[in-house]
């Protein structure tokens, strides 16, 4: 019965973090910020916990998850995902959290969630923290403008 339920769990996590990475995020900020230089594209990053942070797990659902934002954002950004989930069964490799938390380091983290918009060589744009329940138009719109002050 525990094998079944460890497997079950394991599935799980293996699934969302495959979601994730069939919708184009990225597991790696050095690699995403290459791609980045290379498409010319600002890059999204977010800090999140995803199996423990209610403010997270309504950001995913409300906007990350929305068809509208994954359309747009397959065609103007680059998506990072750092994840620090609590649960035993989510855990990530050992090499993953080792990333993630450098990666939490190099900017600063302080909550979840924390989103950063980077341009094509790592500058700060905007850094969100928390979700104030915009809609996924309204957080494109945010993105935009923000992408835009820089031209």
């Amino acid at each position: 019965m525990k094998i079944k339920i460890l497997l079950a769990f394991t599935f799980v996590v293996l699934f969302s973090i495959n979601n994730y990475a069939q919708n184009n995020w990225k597991l790696d900020y050095d690699e995403a910020l290459e791609l980045a230089k290379i498409e010319k594209k600002p890059v999204l990053i977010l800090f999140t916990g995803s199996d423990w942070c209610p403010p997270c797990k309504r950001l995913h659902s409300a906007i990350f998850h929305s068809a509208e934002f994954e359309n747009w954002a397959k065609d103007h950004l680059i998506l990072v995902l750092a994840d620090f989930p609590r649960r035993r069964e989510n855990q990530l490799p050992k090499e993953q959290k080792i990333k993630n938390n450098n990666l939490a380091k190099k900017f600063g983290l302080r909550g979840f969630p924390t989103v950063f918009l980077v341009n094509n060589y790592g500058k700060i744009l905007d850094k969100k923290v928390g979700y104030g329940g915009e809609s996924p138009k309204e957080y494109i719109q945010n993105i935009i403008q923000k992408t835009n002050s820089i031209h």
